[in-house]
């Protein structure tokens, strides 16, 4: 079942999708920080509050909050350094292809810049995609492509139903492209 679609009441503008409740507890705090700095309520080069401040606001134990933070290092959110603490990072430093950073933008709500983001980064991958898609195609990624049409061609364009077939779509032409 797909989660219901808002606009966000606190920041005009903004689409949010809320996303499930993470699997662990380490993945909800990281969850949690991550949608934070995504956000904006930490931006980047703040420091995060100490780690009394965080085991206090989230309930966890110090190797949870730890793990935490390493999993947001990894993405590319946050570097720490002793003696300074753990900083958020710059936008450009952030893993995007990572799907948990992509599930925390839904979260924390879509803006036009993420928005021109993705639509360059469409610009600069699928016309390549396409073209890989149109010399490597077998008849089952044809019939695919097709499917994903009709789709979208049998439901209004605002509906979840276009939506579904605009990504079978997609995905459609990034199987026949043959570039995993």
């Amino acid at each position: 079942m797909r989660a219901p679609v808002a606009l966000s009441p606190a920041a005009p503008g903004l689409v949010v999708i809320p996303a499930g409740r993470a699997r662990s507890n380490h993945a909800e705090v990281a969850r949690s920080l991550g949608t934070a700095i995504i956000a904006g309520r930490y931006p980047a080069g703040a420091k995060l509050p100490g780690d009394g401040e965080l085991l206090g606001a989230f309930r966890v134990s110090r190797p949870v909050l730890r793990e935490s933070v390493k999993t947001l290092v990894a993405k590319g959110l946050l570097t720490t350094k002793a003696r300074v603490g753990t900083v958020v990072r710059e936008r450009a430093a952030w893993n995007m292809f990572d799907a948990d950073v992509l599930a925390w933008h839904l979260e924390a709500g879509i803006d036009r810049r993420f928005l021109r983001d993705l639509a360059e980064i469409r610009l600069a991958v699928e016309p390549a995609a396409a073209a890989l898609a149109a010399e490597r195609r077998t008849p089952d990624d044809l019939a695919a492509l097709e499917a994903g049409l009709a789709r979208m061609r049998a439901e209004p364009s605002d509906s979840d139903g276009f939506a579904d077939g605009d990504l079978a779509l997609h995905v459609a032409v990034a199987v026949a492209s043959g570039n995993p």
